[in-house]
């Protein structure tokens, strides 16, 4: 589930339990686990259709908004119905909405990859990975580029690392994710860094080829 910035404190502390989507499908069921980057993962316990008129206050404060008011304000934002009047949505108070009632779950950490160094076996076979992702990138070789250069410079923003190698920030998050999945990196709060695994496998390879 997607969230604005500001929720984000609330639903790790506890504060913010339940959010409005005037959604025309359901998009999480319950008992679905869904990350909330970057706080780590929510739970839903329940998905229910409500009515505006049958939003209280507490549950305005439960979703994170001083009052009703404010709350159905955001709602007329972020609304995905096609009405040309704005004063149509707002007084509509039968338009139908589903209240997702959630549980904040933790960081999510022990769903991390793991990191741990491995034997040689092992190394071998992330060189290969690496290889083969680098003959399918359409921009040419990555890997070991983007590893050397969160080994260099650790904890430095994304967007100032793709910079220096002349890529779009976007596509050089998405490289990181990559080695991410395979263990090789960490997200830090500000940049990443190589993960013990990431830094075994620089240290007994020159080169992938």
């Amino acid at each position: 589930m997607q969230f604005e910035k500001r929720f984000k404190p609330g639903i790790r502390e506890g504060r913010i339990t339940q959010s409005f989507r005037a959604w025309k499908r359901p998009q999480v069921k319950t008992g679905g686990r869904y990350r909330v980057h970057p706080i780590g993962m929510i739970q839903v316990d329940t998905i229910e259709h409500c009515r505006r008129e049958a939003i209280s206050s507490a549950d305005a404060r439960k979703a994170g908004f001083e009052s009703t008011d404010a709350l159905f304000d955001y709602l007329d934002r972020k609304s995905d119905r096609k009405s040309d009047r704005k004063s149509d949505r707002k007084n509509d108070a039968s338009q139908p909405l589903y209240r997702v009632v959630f549980h904040y779950a933790g960081s999510g950490e022990d769903e991390r990859p793991d990191t741990s160094p491995v034997d040689a076996a092992d190394l071998d076979a992330l060189r290969s990975r690496l290889m083969r992702m680098d003959r399918l990138a359409s921009r040419g070789a990555w890997t070991r580029q983007t590893m050397g250069l969160i080994e260099t410079l650790p904890a430095t923003r994304a967007a100032d690392l793709a910079s220096r190698i002349r890529l779009e920030t976007l596509v050089f998050k998405t490289n990181v994710r990559k080695l991410k999945r395979l263990g090789l990196t960490h997200s830090l709060e500000t940049g990443y860094e190589l993960s013990a695994r990431g830094r075994q496998l620089l240290r007994k390879y020159a080169t992938w080829s």
